[in-house]
């Protein structure tokens, strides 16, 4: 009789079984569903806003690269030990520095996020289905329920991250990109080369915001590359996860942000008069970023609390 699978990621602190590794396609899906986000499209406005078109894409597109670099050196790390990145941080802070000091930081810093997405996500919901039903949905039952939604496949582990994302990454990018020909469709193009709004920024500003944004995602890297077989797959899957997913969401932010003074496209949509496609493409977008959040988050609560 066949043995059950388990439902519920029981490797969190002890080193990944090689029977448990992952190929990079695998873990290039995951890498590519935490970027594509609303904030990812918030970082193209808020660079096409400080500098000119042509200077944020070469900004956020050099930020990414550079970015996708760094996570690999990191990423390399975990695929060397097959550890979480809070058990690695032992070497250097000691157990106690990495389980009170360390791990606690990730964990907040990582939850942080997920409530803010997950906040996000449930007022918009009930925003959308108010105008699209006329039926007043509570925002605190909106958020309660996408966040137990949530938190169904960060419980699982690496495997529930896998099929979300594999399953939701393709549908993301296509929809992503049609709603955006679609709104450039209802508002226009003329926008597109007026001169930045806000304040100034430097090509240097404007390389490092991506940086910035990524920094928490490039130092807990190890919690997912763990299940990388070689630094070359960690590698492979950190730039073909994250730099597609990173740079076609700028130029959706930064087109969005010229064509229409607002970079969610969710917002975008319903303004055309399509809200039922902005939903989908919020929740499913936040859906895929913050299961990783929250996965990340219990591990080192996990490490803190034994």
């Amino acid at each position: 009789m066949a043995k059950k699978k388990k439902r519920i990621e029981t490797t969190t602190l002890s080193v990944v079984p090689e029977n448990e590794k992952k190929s990079w396609v695998d873990v290039a899906f995951i890498q590519a569903g935490v970027y594509i986000c609303v904030p990812s499209l918030m970082l193209g406005g808020m660079l096409v806003n400080g500098m000119g078109l042509a200077s944020a894409l070469i900004a956020g597109t050099i930020g990414y690269l550079l970015s996708g670099l760094i996570m690999s050196l990191v990423g390399a790390i975990g695929a060397d030990l097959g550890t979480p990145t809070s058990v690695i941080a032992e070497s250097s802070f000691g157990r106690s520095g990495a389980r009170v000091l360390v791990s606690a930081i990730f964990a907040i810093s990582q939850f942080g996020w997920f409530a803010v997405q997950n906040v996000v996500c449930g007022e918009a919901f009930s925003t959308m289905i108010n105008s699209m039903f006329n039926i007043d949905f509570p925002v605190i039952i909106s958020i309660a329920i996408w966040g137990i939604i949530m938190l169904s496949t960060a419980i699982q582990g690496i495997d529930g991250l896998k099929w979300l994302n594999t399953i939701c990454v393709p549908l993301l990018f296509i929809v992503f990109v049609v709603g955006m020909v679609m709104a450039i469709n209802k508002f226009g193009t003329g926008n597109l080369g007026d001169p930045a709004i806000g304040e100034p920024m430097t090509m240097v500003d404007g390389i490092f915001l991506p940086l910035s944004f990524l920094a928490c995602g490039m130092t807990v890297a190890p919690d997912v590359t763990r299940y990388q077989r070689t630094r070359k797959s960690v590698f492979a899957s950190s730039f073909v996860g994250l730099c597609p997913a990173g740079i076609i969401l700028l130029i959706v932010g930064v087109i969005l942000t010229k064509a229409t003074g607002e970079y969610d496209i969710s917002v975008v949509l319903l303004q055309a008069g399509l809200p039922a496609i902005g939903l989908i493409i919020l929740i499913l977008a936040t859906w895929t970023t913050n299961d990783n959040n929250l996965y990340q988050s219990t591990l080192g609560l996990t490490n803190t609390f034994h």
